[in-house]
């Protein structure tokens, strides 16, 4: 190795994400012989609707496999400008919306078009750990607000708006969120627009799970206040409400000159997305919905299943998840930290869950578990960890 090769600062600061970490590790345990249960990532384990890989495949068969604007199709990002309209009432204009590779692109795509070097950002603890790697690869000031089990893990407006300093410019919102599956109320979401609002800052509303929420049918965005037209961005994707994680999928709506530069990060990154993916994307969003209604039931039951029996081991409480794909166990009262919960229920257990650290220091009392495998399963599961906790 070139011991005088020096890497950016961009690359020394690159983290990514620690699930895939521990789907390596996982992997290499099924490579020599364990049978290990998948609760460690948020992939939905539901085949992707079928009349989206009708289209897909048909479009693959016609030829619609060249290149593809890098804003998207107009007529998929007409087909989210409809979609949004009449899901959520919100009225944007065409120049809002951009087609993205994934929803977890458009974190980084926003960060890294609204902040500069020490610039801050204020991110949710525990959060998805991808809004920490993106501020670290953008060399962004990090400042937490804390999502307390106490308060219902929903933002504290006071804690933020006294972190709001002359140097913040975004503040980064999730709900339902990742990883705790809490919704914030309307009333919350109208204060913190207000403060976006009195200090001239970007509101990134992560609603990739909006549409996953177990006990009402209509989750509320702070997106809902502008339209995404001055203080707020939308960031919506397909991999999870429609089991399409596969195809990276996903978009961002926002005020038209933000939008605009995203679409170029995504002209000279990825040039573009295919426009087969994007057709299936159309078909997604305005097509047959019954296998995505039938999916969400199904996850409601698993939600019901393993909150409830995790609550019924001793010494492990859990909040009841509002949305989304995972439920956040406290296992303070074992005695265990959750790296060592972590490690001992996937060796003895052989099940890979999430640490709650990995998506903040105030995730540590905690351990994330997904909802990606069926009701047989999950019962298992309970059964073997509170097994395994009896014996430890």
């Amino acid at each position: 190795m070139n011991k005088n090769l020096k890497l950016s600062k961009v690359a020394v600061e690159l983290v990514g994400q620690p699930m895939f970490g521990i789907l390596s590790r996982v992997q290499q345990m099924e490579k020599a012989g364990d049978k290990i249960i998948h609760l460690e990532l948020g992939d939905p384990d539901f085949d992707a609707p079928k009349n989206v890989i009708e289209v897909v495949y048909k479009a693959m068969k016609d030829g619609i496999t060249h290149y593809s604007p890098s804003m998207g199709l107009p007529v998929f990002r007409e087909a989210i400008k409809n979609h949004i309209e009449c899901e959520f009432g919100l009225l944007c204009d065409y120049e809002q919306v951009v087609a993205t590779p994934g929803a977890n692109s458009g974190i980084y795509w926003v960060i890294r078009c609204l902040l500069n070097e020490g610039d801050e950002v204020l991110l949710p603890n525990p959060g998805f750990p991808s809004f920490f790697a993106a501020a670290k690869a953008a060399s962004a000031k990090i400042k937490t607000y804390k999502l307390d089990e106490a308060n219902n893990f929903i933002p504290d407006v006071e804690e933020i708006q006294s972190l709001i300093t002359n140097k913040t410019k975004l503040v980064i919102l999730n709900s339902p969120s990742n990883p705790i599956g809490s919704i914030i109320p309307k009333s919350i979401l109208s204060k913190i627009y207000d403060l976006a609002v009195e200090k001239n800052i970007y509101i990134l509303s992560d609603d990739t799970y909006r549409r996953m929420g177990f006990e009402i049918d209509y989750v509320p965005s702070i997106t809902e206040f502008d339209a995404c037209k001055q203080h707020t961005i939308m960031l919506g994707g397909l991999s999870k409400e429609y089991s399409m994680s596969g195809f990276r999928l996903g978009y961002l709506v926002g005020p038209p000159k933000v939008i605009e530069k995203i679409g170029l990060y995504i002209e000279t990154v990825n040039s573009c997305i295919p426009p087969f993916i994007q057709l299936g994307g159309i078909e997604a969003l305005a097509g047959n919905q019954d296998e995505r209604i039938k999916n969400l039931e199904e996850l409601k039951k698993r939600r019901d299943a393993m909150v409830n029996g995790l609550n019924e081991i001793e010494n492990i409480s859990c909040h009841m998840t509002q949305g989304g794909l995972y439920v956040f166990p406290n296992i303070s009262k074992t005695g265990l930290d959750c790296d060592t919960f972590f490690k001992l229920i996937l060796n003895d257990a052989k099940i890979a869950c999430v640490p709650g650290r990995m998506f903040g220091e105030a995730g540590k009392n905690h351990v994330r578990m997904s909802l990606n495998v069926n009701l047989n399963t999950i019962k298992k599961s309970i059964g073997k960890i509170s097994e395994i906790l009896k014996n430890n």
